[in-house]
């Protein structure tokens, strides 16, 4: 029960008609959207000149404090939403198991990397949608990189060829090195085996 005598109190219900303001329901999935964001991955709020995440907020606002360590997680995988029935107190690593019982760990997306041998991949390389080299450019870039060209002798360099075909200078030092697409470099051999 709310004491209007007791500060902490007054502050909790004015927080929640912050939270009722500054959130819209989404009526399809249930989630109340924070919408007074000033961050790209977590909705967040202000609260004595300094931000807090707004799901941990309406946590601590609707359902009840939160132990130190803890992590408030979301059901609906929605880092906007507050409503405080998505929301549940968990570790780390349940954060981290219930990530994964989604198919949402990076781990997951490459199974070949993973421990886990997860069931679910995601595309890389040309399938991936913002794929900007295909294998003839990844060829076209083994052939026409220069080991020793520098900035007086641009022709060939990382760098050149970065500007060339629209990605970093790290990515083609890695394409050279067979640091990364090893897969085209590997059907290349084949065909000239």
């Amino acid at each position: 029960m709310i004491d209007p005598k007791n500060i902490a109190d007054l502050e909790k219900v004015k927080m929640t008609g912050r939270l009722l303001d500054g959130s819209i329901p989404e009526p399809n999935s249930g989630c109340w959207i924070w919408v007074k964001a000033d961050d790209k991955r977590y909705g967040s709020i202000s609260i004595g000149g300094r931000l807090k995440k707004a799901h941990r907020v309406s946590f601590e606002c609707f359902v009840a404090d939160i132990p130190d360590g803890i992590k408030v997680c979301h059901r609906c995988d929605n880092t906007f939403c507050v409503n405080p029935e998505h929301l549940f107190l968990g570790t780390q690593s349940d954060n981290m198991k219930d990530m994964s019982s989604k198919g949402r760990n990076p781990m997951q997306l490459r199974p070949e990397r993973s421990s886990l041998r997860a069931v679910r991949t995601v595309r890389y390389g040309v399938d991936h949608h913002l794929a900007k080299l295909t294998p003839e450019k990844i060829r076209e870039i083994r052939s026409k990189y220069r080991p020793g060209a520098t900035w007086n002798t641009p022709e060939g360099s990382a760098k050149a060829l970065a500007r060339e075909y629209g990605v970093n200078d790290r990515t083609i030092t890695r394409i050279v090195r067979m640091e990364t697409w090893i897969d085209a470099a590997l059907k290349e051999q084949e065909k000239v085996g």
